[in-house]
């Protein structure tokens, strides 16, 4: 490692104590082509392989306990990016025998192209659209899965008490846990990116992740009543029902 590369790894190590505010390459509208697909590829890999689908599925499995078979269950995933976890959602329902309506929703027309590219388009549906949209559709189910770190700690509280507000049944979450060894193994899994932005997106992410005691802060400041809990691959889990619902929180 060079000096100059430890120095700048060593100044990200002291800062984890508090979450980054820099925005990432992925964040501009106009980000496209080779370092976009890479920076997906990337993310996929990791949902794969850490822990990020486990978590999505997990939350489900949480939140559909005793939904009749027969009834379909509309999923509606915020921020869906290429679309993989919807096609591992849909791959898990198949596999209970459950209907599962799938529709992704995208900001970015690039990445909503790139999604539509690599989908078989069966039972998936895209459409572009911000989370923040009043007239955001409802849905038995939604899930921000790798988004709310895009976000100020302000826009964190408003995406949570707005998405959570649009659920019928909960809203699901799965963030990346700031840590330090989260951020050590990410430097060494993307030393092989060919994209000096795909690199620094992924790093830049987890400085902008949360820990536990945050994230379950910004549900008591979004005025809602989700549970939380650490999960595999420093990563961060949670269901949280309308603010409305009645009865006590899922467990998770």
């Amino acid at each position: 490692m060079s000096p100059v590369v430890q120095d700048g790894f060593q100044k990200a190590m002291l800062n984890l104590g508090t979450r980054s505010v820099e925005k990432e390459f992925m964040d501009a509208h106009d980000f496209a082509g080779d370092e976009l697909a890479e920076s997906f590829s990337f993310i996929r890999l990791i949902n794969r392989f850490g822990g990020g689908q486990k978590a999505v599925l997990s939350g489900l499995s949480i939140a559909l306990k005793g939904w009749p078979a027969a009834e379909p269950v509309e999923i509606l995933d915020v921020g869906c990016g290429i679309g993989d976890i919807g096609t591992a959602i849909l791959r898990w329902g198949n596999a209970r025998g459950l209907k599962l309506r799938y529709l992704g929703l995208e900001r970015s027309e690039n990445t909503l192209a790139l999604a539509r590219k690599r989908s078989d388009g069966r039972n998936i549906r895209f459409i572009l659209g911000d989370l923040f949209d009043e007239n955001l559709p409802k849905a038995d189910l939604i899930i921000a899965s790798m988004v709310l770190h895009h976000l100020d700690d302000e826009d964190v509280v408003r995406a949570i008490a707005h998405l959570a507000g649009r659920s019928r049944k909960a809203l699901i979450i799965n963030e990346l846990e700031r840590s330090w060894m989260a951020y050590a193994l990410c430097s060494i899994m993307t030393i092989f990116l060919r994209h000096p932005a795909s690199r620094s997106d992924a790093l830049l992410s987890v400085r902008k992740g949360f820990t536990l005691p945050e994230l379950r802060s910004f549900f008591n400041r979004a005025g809602v009543t989700g549970t939380a809990r650490a999960a595999l691959g420093w990563r961060l889990m949670a269901v949280v029902p309308p603010p409305d619902s009645p009865g006590k929180p899922l467990k998770l």
